[in-house]
């Protein structure tokens, strides 16, 4: 419920301004007493609210991009070091030369990936940050769909497949519901032609 009150009209108009003055200082005294910040919104309670659910959302993709930070450098390293081990266990076959090359590459990525999250989740905020998780969150998401995709065929009989893809897919979806969570709202055209004036 909240309480509002609308400047009554007088000759000289100072009067009602005065009253609705009043009014909303015994308000935001009752807010303060009662601790009725919550059932009695004012600006200034919204904006705390508001700033504090940023805080909350910044802080929780802080830690999903740590957590992406260290799953990915520990996978990036297992395939570079010991590429058969994860292959074996995602793929449950042991892999020819060929698929060594390849996983030590894509280890040496994922180490890349691990790198730029480490980095992120240290930044505050900017474009560099934004990108990273977009692009974390695109990873996640793609893998966890072809890792999906791959074992729904049988393709791969191993049950790590399914536990990495439910990984990668929980994870993409928590950064980006953090991510939408923290993106402002569209700008419409006319607003931004009256900011350029």
């Amino acid at each position: 419920m909240m309480v509002t009150t609308e400047p009554k009209t007088t000759r000289d108009g100072s009067v009602g301004e005065r009253v609705s003055s009043s009014v909303e200082r015994l308000v935001g005294r009752l807010d303060a007493i009662l601790g009725l910040n919550t059932l009695l919104p004012t600006p200034a309670t919204q904006a705390v609210a508001r700033v504090t659910q940023e805080r909350h959302d910044k802080d929780m993709e802080t830690r999903l991009l740590a957590v992406a930070a260290a799953v990915e450098c520990l996978a990036g390293l297992a395939f570079v070091l010991f590429p058969a081990i994860p292959i074996a266990l995602l793929l449950d076959t042991e892999p020819g030369s060929t698929a060594l090359m390849i996983g030590r590459v894509s280890g040496v990525a994922l180490l890349a990936l691990g790198v730029a999250c480490t980095g992120a989740a240290r930044a505050v905020a900017g474009s560099a940050r934004t990108w990273t998780v977009i692009a974390i969150t695109l990873y996640n998401a793609g893998a966890g769909l072809l890792l999906v995709a791959f074992a729904a065929r049988d393709m791969a009989h191993a049950p790590l497949v399914w536990i990495a893809a439910v990984c990668h897919l929980g994870l993409g979806s928590a950064l980006a519901t953090c991510t939408f969570a923290n993106a402002a709202p569209p700008v419409e055209h006319s607003q931004r032609a009256a900011r350029r004036v």
